[in-house]
C-alpha cells in the first residue's frame, strides 16, 4: 500500500531575500514577497461619535435592534455615542489633571530638594510599590542590566524618609555622576506620586 502523505508543516519555510545592500533577508513565507512601489503617506481617519458607537457593538445586536425597533436602535446607538464620548472627555480630563501636576512640581534642583514631600501620605498610600517599579527600570536603564539588591537599597533608604541630598550621598559611590540626576528624576516622581494619591482621596 502506498505510504501515507507527510502532515504539512504548521509555518512556512523560512527563505532569503536579497536587500538593497545586497545582503539577504530572511522571509517567514516560502515565496517571495513581490517588490512594493513607494509608499504613501498614511492619513489618519476621523470617525463620528455614532460610528465608533456602532463598530463597538456587536452585529447581531444591531441586526435584531434594527427589526425589531428602529426607534429603539436609534436610542440604543445614541446611548453607545454618549458613552464614548464620556469616556474620551474623561480621559482628556485626567490627562489635564495630570500635566497640571507636573507643572507644579520644581524642576529647579535646589527647589526640588527642598520641597516638603508628603511622607505621611507616601506611607499611607503604600507607595513604595510605585517607587520600586520605577527605580528598577531606571536602575536597569543606567547599567544596564537589574540590579535587585541596589533596588531594594533605593526603596528601602525612600522608606526612611531620607533627604534628597542624603540620597545622592548614598548613591554615588555606585552611580558616580548619575547618582544626583537619578535622585532628580526619582524626587519629581516621588513627589508627582503623593501629590496624585492626594487628590484621589
Amino acid at each position: 500500500s502506498p505510504a501515507p502523505a507527510a502532515p504539512a508543516p504548521l509555518f512556512a519555510k523560512k527563505t532569503a531575500k536579497k536587500t538593497a545592500g545586497g545582503k539577504r533577508k530572511l522571509s517567514v513565507f516560502a515565496v517571495e514577497d513581490e517588490e512594493q512601489g513607494p509608499k504613501k503617506a498614511f492619513v489618519p481617519i476621523e470617525y463620528t461619535a455614532e460610528e465608533l458607537a456602532a463598530a463597538a457593538a456587536p452585529a447581531s445586536t444591531m441586526a435584531e435592534d434594527d427589526e425589531d425597533d428602529p426607534a429603539a436602535a436609534a436610542a440604543a446607538a445614541a446611548k453607545r455615542a454618549a458613552a464614548v464620548i464620556a469616556k474620551k472627555n474623561q480621559a482628556e480630563k485626567e490627562e489635564k489633571a495630570r500635566g497640571s501636576l507636573i507643572e507644579s512640581i520644581p524642576t529647579d534642583k535646589k527647589k526640588l530638594f527642598k520641597y516638603d514631600v508628603d511622607w505621611r501620605t507616601y506611607d499611607a498610600s503604600n507607595l513604595s510599590e510605585s517607587v520600586q517599579r520605577w527605580v528598577s527600570k531606571k536602575v536597569a536603564e543606567l547599567l544596564g542590566e537589574e540590579e535587585p539588591s541596589l533596588v531594594e537599597f533605593v526603596v528601602e533608604k525612600v522608606g526612611e524618609h531620607l533627604s534628597a541630598k542624603d540620597m545622592v550621598s548614598e548613591l554615588e559611590p555606585v552611580l558616580d555622576d548619575e547618582a544626583e540626576q537619578f535622585v532628580i528624576k526619582l524626587w519629581r516622581m516621588l513627589i508627582y506620586e503623593t501629590l496624585k494619591a492626594n487628590e484621589k482621596a
